[in-house]
């Protein structure tokens, strides 16, 4: 199963696979967070924290990381190894 197969039973949304993929980006990644007004864009997001609900999604298990990995250092997210895992990728879904 590819990961927009895999993101569309996590979900349980349905569309075009690519077009799924980028809904759900743009419906969860939120950029420049934390930018006040009048001012330069903060360049910050969330990218991490959906990379981990993401992995969750798609884990085998609660201890299993998902396809996503290398956040930066400091973050530690549960599902998001510093390593990249075992290839090919299987997720809960198949």
């Amino acid at each position: 199963m590819d990961f927009a197969a895999a993101l569309e039973s996590a979900t349980g949304k349905s569309d075009v696979p690519w077009r799924l993929v980028w809904q759900y980006l743009t419906e969860t990644v939120k950029d420049d967070m934390e930018t006040l007004p009048n001012r330069g864009p903060s360049n910050r997001s969330n990218r991490f924290e959906v990379a981990n609900l993401i992995n969750s999604a798609l884990s085998t298990s609660r201890e299993a990381a998902g396809p996503f990995w290398c956040s930066a250092a400091e973050a530690a997210y549960r599902h998001i190894p510093q390593r990249q895992p075992e290839q090919p990728f299987v997720s809960a879904q198949g």
